[in-house]
């Protein structure tokens, strides 16, 4: 699962398309416990969280889950 929203992630930003998107909110709020934190690029993720805020509950549940600030 990780390397499926990382690899979404990466096509999001550099195509900016919304099926990408779309693609990334579902694997990520159904599945984020079962992602490696190590594998999503920070940055690009904070980016899309920012941008699609339905996201942001599975991310910030995957922060916790690896002890990360918030």
């Amino acid at each position: 699962m990780s390397e499926f929203i990382r690899a979404k992630l990466k096509a999001w930003v550099i195509r900016r398309l919304d099926h990408d998107a779309e693609d990334i909110v579902y694997a990520l709020s159904r599945y984020w416990n079962r992602v490696d934190i190590n594998r999503i690029p920070e940055q690009d993720m904070c980016e899309f969280v920012a941008r699609f805020r339905a996201a942001e509950p599975a991310w910030k549940e995957l922060k916790k889950k690896y002890r990360v600030r918030v």
